[in-house]
Order: structure tokens, then C-alpha cells, then sequence
């Protein structure tokens, strides 16, 4: 897989070749370009365009078979309800820092992270909704996955955790569990809550998790 950093989005040919020089000659931090051979073009950038006009976008744009297409994702936050504000705030604080993180947000019931334009809060859970306690299997969010810079920063995660005390999922599988190709460490955060920490740079990286 091939990775480019670049800020440009204004993509003129039809080709993947030419947009990729184009890109090429962008380069700028912080935004990065993924080509998997075979013609799938793909491009994460916080859009200067939408911004400009009081918005913020992260724009994808897909070469496939020659054809060009533009889709605007927008995630502005996500907000988790966690049991104990402490334990989370030590775990997903430690996490969230070695992913590239910053502190954000802070109050007496929650706290949040923010990465680019895009941020995840975290808050105390009411006494009275604490029970039952959080299970992936019902209803609403079964896991959270983020990307690592590269395998070596998967593995580094991995002895970590092991360090810290926290158990990997899927231990038998490791680090292939999602998959062949897709490399990745996934563990459980205080409240069980499954975390998926999978390498950028992987061939295969945008097949969703099969666990």
C-alpha cells in the first residue's frame, strides 16, 4: 500500500496516476493519501473549502475503474457513557494520548480527547442506569476502532496493555484477528467496552473488523 501526504482535493483527472502526482506535490501534515494497487484511491482530509464557509469535512475521495467520486463524512463527536469516570479517565487518557490525542474538554462528570476536528467525550454514567451494566451484545455500540501509525506501534500497544494488566480479545488470533491482512490489537476498555487498534498501513485495512 501506498501512503501520501498531501492538502490538496481538487482532483481534475479521471485517472488515479495524474491525481497522484498531483497530490503528490501537497505535501502537508497531518493529511494523508492511501492507494491500494488495483485502482482504489482513497483520501482523509479536514476540507479547507467547508471550513472557510464555518464547516468541517472529512472528505473521501474514491478512484475506482477510472471513475472519480466525492463523499464528504462528516463526525463531529462521539460521547460515551462510562461507570467510573476515574477508571475510564486513566484508561482511555493513557490510549488516547499514545494515539495522538490532546486533552480537551474537563468537568466534574466527564472529559473528552480530540484529534483534528473530531473529538470523543466521555461522562459519568447516573447511578440509577447503572444497572445493567454496558454489554457489546445489545443494542447500540459494539466497539470503537482507531488507526495505528503502523504494525510496530500495534505491537508496542500490545505489550503495553499486557503491562498495564488489560487482556487481549482473541489472544489465539493475534494480531490477525479481524483478519488476514489486517493487523490490529484488540482489548477491552474498563467497562468491557471492546477497542480495536488495527495498523494504517496494512493491506486490507478497509475490510471491517470479522470478529
Amino acid at each position: 500500500m501506498i501512503e501520501l501526504r498531501s492538502s490538496c482535493c481538487d482532483y481534475r483527472s479521471a485517472s488515479c496516476e495524474p491525481s497522484i502526482q498531483g497530490l503528490a506535490g501537497g505535501y502537508e501534515r497531518n493529511r494523508f493519501l492511501t492507494v491500494k494497487p488495483g485502482a482504489v484511491l482513497i483520501l482523509l482530509h479536514p476540507g479547507e473549502r467547508m471550513a472557510a464557509r464555518g464547516r468541517v469535512a472529512a472528505m473521501i475521495c474514491i478512484s475506482f475503474r477510472g471513475v472519480i467520486q466525492e463523499v464528504f463524512i462528516l463526525l463531529h463527536h462521539v460521547e460515551v457513557n462510562v461507570s467510573n469516570l476515574a477508571e475510564s479517565e486513566a484508561f482511555w487518557g493513557w490510549l488516547l494520548r499514545r494515539l495522538g490525542y490532546t486533552p480537551y474538554q474537563r468537568w466534574e462528570q466527564g472529559f473528552s480527547f480530540r484529534h483534528g476536528h473530531t473529538y470523543l467525550v466521555f461522562v459519568q454514567t447516573g447511578e440509577r442506569f447503572l444497572v445493567p451494566p454496558y454489554h457489546r451484545g445489545r443494542v447500540g455500540l459494539n466497539h470503537l476502532a482507531f488507526y495505528a501509525r503502523s504494525k510496530e506501534q500495534v505491537d508496542e500497544l500490545t505489550l503495553e496493555l499486557k503491562e498495564r494488566g488489560r487482556s487481549l480479545l482473541y489472544p489465539d488470533r493475534h494480531p490477525y484477528a479481524g483478519g488476514p491482512g489486517h493487523y490490529a490489537v484488540f482489548f477491552e476498555d474498563p467497562d468491557r467496552i471492546k477497542v480495536e487498534v488495527v495498523a494504517s498501513s496494512v493491506t486490507g485495512e478497509l475490510e471491517g473488523s470479522k470478529s
